[in-house]
């Protein structure tokens, strides 16, 4: 799936990749699957603590 454009060139870069296919340039962190990866784990987290901290209070 062709999600990003390259700031560079314009060519459409996959998700998970860590670069243009063209052009070669390094992808921005937001652009990388790993980053949403780490942020999505982070909410999980966050919000299951939150839930846990709520369902022994009440």
């Amino acid at each position: 799936m062709r999600v990003f454009r390259c700031d560079d060139c314009g060519h459409k870069m996959k998700f998970f990749g860590k670069s243009c296919g063209k052009c070669h340039l390094e992808k921005r962190s937001l652009q990388r699957g790993s980053t949403w990866v780490m942020i999505l784990l982070a909410v999980v987290v966050v919000v299951g603590i939150a839930a846990r901290l709520r369902f022994f209070q009440g």
